[in-house]
């Protein structure tokens, strides 16, 4: 099996940690054990790019599950994270061509973090999680 890193951001951590623990669990139901994965705190969604582009070229990742949580305030700070945070997940995914699993949720208040966590809509982290095993196996192909 692959070594899988899950990196969190610690602003809303609250969220993050659910994030996280609905990736464990579904990690878990596909035989992953606790060994083959690394968690990984960062201090938000911006630094989760370089964070995940150094485990993987270190090689302590085959693969990454970036999660965190940015929700619109009264500033362009909202529009910058987000940018920042999807580009550089999807340049490092290309430039190691190793998975990088974009699972932050950018929203425009709490109630829609909530849907997305603990709502109808399900554990948004354990879909995510459920993508990097898919795309593991279609690389593997």
């Amino acid at each position: 099996m692959k070594k899988i890193a899950i990196i969190s951001a610690d602003f809303n951590r609250r969220y993050t940690k659910a994030l996280e623990d609905g990736a464990m669990e579904e990690l878990q139901k596909a035989g992953y054990e606790k060994e083959q994965i690394i968690k990984v705190l960062v201090p938000g969604a911006f630094e989760l790019p370089l964070v995940a582009k150094h485990l993987i070229l270190n090689k302590k990742a085959d693969g990454v599950l970036c999660y965190g949580v940015v929700i619109k305030g009264e500033t362009d700070h909202y529009d910058y994270v987000c940018q920042a945070a999807t580009e550089g997940c999807l340049k490092v995914g290309l430039e190691t061509l190793k998975p990088v699993m974009f699972g932050v949720l950018t929203v425009n208040n709490h109630k829609q973090v909530h849907d997305r966590i603990w709502g109808k809509k399900g554990n948004k982290g354990s879909e995510v999680a459920k993508a990097l095993l898919q795309t593991f196996e279609a690389m593997d192909r």
